[in-house]
């Protein structure tokens, strides 16, 4: 079941970072096209983007997101966490095959099953929550070491080892799935019976926007810190699947147990604050080194974000996760139209005095979203 999550997690993590740049991508070069098309100009040069395709896409994207709300309903009937399994492998083949869907309809499909599948990982087998995103995140880490900062799995010439891949992992969840069914179910509440909070929700979606605009992305360390990404490559993997190991864990634990409970949450963010404010604006390998503790810390926040499900609990693990991508996006979107580069360009006219408050106010929201992620109401025992 481990492994099953793990490959799931991949999956997701690979499809949810292309999707990011297709969707931004595809949209800006649409947009072009419309302009082109006003000024009566050929709107379609060889290669760009049809404006109807785009638009096509972004619907299915918002219909594939919409998928966790079935578990509101569906929840319960324990079996359909495999349905969820065969979206994520078939969309994430289809990525790589480019029939059906296009590339971004596929990725959403990924998405999507992801979503769907997440929801009822939560409710049934919650101590695999985290080994979806820290393998998974880990994983992905791996497969763009190997592509020197570019992922081999996106190309054409992968679909034949991702084909295997998603059998393999169709195959292990099916497996899962006939021994959960045969063997006695434990009793409530315990560790396979989750319940992700609306606090959890906006975890993850401020936890995703950290790993996928800085913590895990070996290059934009590098980048940030001015050293050799080589060396931060195997540092930052290691820091990543660390906490997997129990034994870790146990000591954060056995750290944080020393402080009052009311407190812990409020130090855990304290700690990474502070890390990531000095990660940013320290070079060489002191502010390398910073910025892959600060990837520690915020690993070690996946075991926190769910709390054991009672009888009596009432499960809205999929309307959170709508919002955790809802967080996820909004902070995506402020952090584009924040960063400064030629195509992104401030008011202009009447309405520039905006530009000295606009930017300022989206720049800090995205570090709202570490404020509630670590604050105590995600710090219950590690599981």
């Amino acid at each position: 079941m481990a492994l099953e999550a793990g490959l799931i997690g991949l999956f997701f993590i690979q499809a949810l970072r292309f999707l990011v740049g297709m969707l931004y991508t595809q949209t800006a070069g649409a947009s072009a096209m419309l302009a082109l098309q006003s000024l009566n100009i050929d709107p379609l040069p060889p290669g760009g983007p049809d404006p109807t395709l785009v638009r096509s896409e972004i619907s299915f994207t918002i219909a594939m997101l919409g998928l966790p709300l079935l578990t509101l309903i569906l929840g319960k009937v324990r079996p359909l966490i495999f349905a969820g399994t065969l979206l994520v492998v078939v969309g994430r083949a289809l990525m790589n095959l480019q029939v059906v869907l296009t590339p971004t309809a596929a990725a959403a499909l990924v998405v999507g099953g992801g979503l769907f599948y997440l929801a009822f990982l939560v409710r049934w087998r919650a101590n695999h929550f985290p080994i979806f995103f820290v393998a998974g995140i880990g994983a992905d880490q791996l497969f763009r070491a190997a592509g020197n900062t570019l992922d081999p799995s996106w190309a054409a010439n992968y679909a034949n080892v991702q084909i295997g891949l998603s059998f393999i992992a169709a195959l292990i969840a099916f497996i899962a799935l006939v021994w959960s069914e045969t063997r006695p179910q434990p009793p409530m509440p315990g560790p396979e019976y989750g319940l992700l909070p609306f606090w959890g929700g906006v975890g993850i979606g401020g936890l995703l926007f950290l790993q996928l605009a800085l913590l895990a992305i070996p290059n934009a360390i590098a980048g940030r810190a001015d050293y050799d990404y080589a060396i931060i490559v195997p540092f930052l993997t290691a820091a990543t699947l660390l906490p997997l190991v129990p034994s870790v864990r146990s000591r954060v634990m056995a750290f944080l147990n020393t402080f009052d409970a009311g407190l812990r949450g409020w130090l855990w963010m304290l700690l990474i604050i502070l890390l990531l404010v000095f990660g940013t604006r320290l070079q060489g390998v002191i502010g390398a080194i910073t910025l892959i503790l600060a990837q520690f810390g915020a690993t070690m926040i996946w075991w926190w974000l769910l709390r054991r499900r009672t009888e009596r609990d009432r499960s809205f693990n999929g309307l959170w996760l709508i919002l955790a991508m809802a967080i996820f996006a909004i902070l995506i979107a402020f952090d584009t139209f924040t960063y400064d580069y030629a195509y992104v360009r401030g008011l202009s006219g009447n309405l520039a005095f905006l530009n000295d408050i606009v930017v300022p106010l989206m720049r800090g929201f995205q570090g709202l979203g570490l404020v509630v992620l670590a604050s105590p109401h995600s710090l219950p025992p590690c599981q």
